[in-house]
């Protein structure tokens, strides 16, 4: 598989994975809420929490964002793998 091709499937699962993420939220939050916002929310509120590396989901919430977070982190590998640190395009 091409890397790009590689790139344009994790990226179609990141996507997957925020939509979800937007689902399980607006079942929580009130109808005028922007959902985008407090899906990038929880999400960044997820990152950076202190037990990043030791956490279990507690929640199907955190779970979706624990999932989401392995996607992103997988497409930054792509990445990598597309534009080598270092390498001057």
């Amino acid at each position: 598989m091409r890397q790009i091709d590689k790139w344009n499937q994790v990226e179609a699962q990141r996507a997957k994975k925020f939509q979800e993420s937007r689902q399980a939220i607006s079942h929580t939050v009130a109808p005028d809420v922007d959902l985008e916002q407090e899906a990038i929310h929880a999400i960044e509120a997820w990152k950076e929490r202190p037990d990043l590396d030791n956490r279990r989901p507690d929640t199907p919430l955190q779970k979706l964002l624990s999932e989401y977070l392995d996607v992103v982190s997988e497409q930054m590998n792509v990445e990598d793998e597309i534009y080598p640190p270092g390498d001057i395009q």
